[in-house]
């Protein structure tokens, strides 16, 4: 009830800000605005807070004040009182089945899913991940908050309450720390003698259903970097994610800002790896295929493979099928061949096209549509805007 009153209230805040700003031309609008939107997603739970970190990147679609401010979700999240009693003594019983004391231990961060401190265990530095308490409610009750917000949209183009429906799968899937500890592990092998890319490793003994323990790698924010740097991590980010998909057929679906440092030896650090993807063989085929035409505009070529191998089966005639392609394709084109490309665009102009021709995204590909977004979001506020720019193959 307290969450529903406070995001009544930000919501109110916005419209007085917006009203007096009319008239006067506030100082700070932007800023305020962004807090007031912040609060908002951290009231709305999970759900809403992932998506805000997903949009924090989004220079070209928000003001770069809000979007400062929206990145703090990706870093700090707080959607409970840290002087609370209960829990303090909950965060102390985790820590204490690991043989360890909360006194001890520095909180430096708190994300969607879990706190974060940092401890010194045989003398090395030490993060220790720590589940939040009730967090299967919480996002239950936050899926609840946004499917209200965006069910009337639904009869229109694209289905967002089906897409919510999915984002909340893939959050709740980050609760599995045994499914983490096992991925962390997996790509900390993949990448362990990489010149490029550094993954923590784990420490076995002290995680837990609730605990991840795991390495601590010193690094810069990748919001505090030059445009310089921030573009050759983002060639990296995409060097990696385009390797660990189409090689290993395992991709990071979490690759957000708050999710990535640069270490002191010019390495990209990747963090939290509570959501992956995989993909079998022809999946994978099918999927790197699609992108191969798409980075050499061929267009036709894609839409062909978009309509047969990539929406849901359906008695489509010929001569449907056909006009469906055509549309495809100049969607693809319309976006892709500006100077700067528009991938949001597109996705959004390929759904309503789908759903116009009575189909839709196939959902075993879902996953990684998902995760791509999240790239594109991160690659746009690293100011690579040009996916073309990338090395491909």
């Amino acid at each position: 009830m307290m969450n529903s009153v406070l995001i009544l209230l930000n919501i109110f805040n916005i419209i007085i800000i917006k009203i007096i700003n009319f008239f006067y031309k506030l100082e700070n609008y932007n800023s305020k605005i962004g807090n007031c939107l912040k609060n908002i997603l951290i009231n709305s739970g999970p759900i809403a807070i992932k998506i805000g970190q997903c949009i924090s990147s989004r220079d070209d679609i928000l003001p770069l004040e809000i979007c400062n401010i929206l990145s703090e979700l990706t870093t700090d999240v707080e959607y409970y009182d840290d002087s609370d009693i209960y829990y303090k003594i909950y965060f102390s019983n985790k820590l204490s089945k690991c043989n360890l004391n909360i006194s001890d231990c520095i909180k430096i961060g708190s994300g969607t899913i879990a706190v974060v401190y940092k401890t010194k265990i045989d003398n090395s530095d030490v993060i220790l991940k720590i589940k939040r308490p009730n967090i299967k409610y919480e996002i239950e009750r936050s899926f609840r908050i946004i499917y209200f917000y965006f069910m009337f949209y639904s009869v229109h183009s694209i289905d967002i309450c089906e897409k919510l429906n999915k984002l909340k799968n893939v959050i709740l899937k980050q609760i599995d720390f045994g499914n983490e500890f096992n991925e962390l592990n997996y790509f900390y092998n993949i990448y362990k003698n990489s010149s490029d890319i550094i993954i923590p490793k784990t420490y076995d003994k002290y995680c837990s259903d609730d605990v991840i323990a795991m390495e601590y790698i010193e690094g810069i924010a990748i919001n505090k970097l030059s445009n310089d740097m921030k573009r050759r991590i983002g060639k990296l980010l995409w060097k990696f994610s385009f390797e660990s998909c189409f090689i290993h057929g395992k991709y990071h679906s979490d690759l957000h800002k708050g999710n990535l440092l640069l270490t002191s030896n010019d390495k990209l650090c990747i963090l939290d790896y509570g959501l992956t993807g995989k993909i079998s063989g022809f999946d994978k085929s099918i999927l790197f295929n699609y992108n191969t035409h798409i980075f050499k505009k061929q267009w036709k070529m894609a839409a062909k493979l978009y309509v047969n191998k990539m929406v849901v089966n359906n008695d489509m005639s010929s001569e449907c099928k056909h006009k469906f392609m055509n549309e495809v394709e100049e969607i693809l084109k319309l976006c892709l061949s500006k100077k700067v490309p528009n991938l949001v665009e597109s996705v959004y102009k390929l759904e309503e096209c789908s759903k116009k021709n009575n189909t839709k995204f196939n959902n075993k590909y879902c996953d990684f549509e998902l995760a791509f977004s999240t790239l594109i979001s991160t690659l746009y506020g690293l100011n690579c805007f040009n996916i073309f720019d990338f090395e491909h193959f």
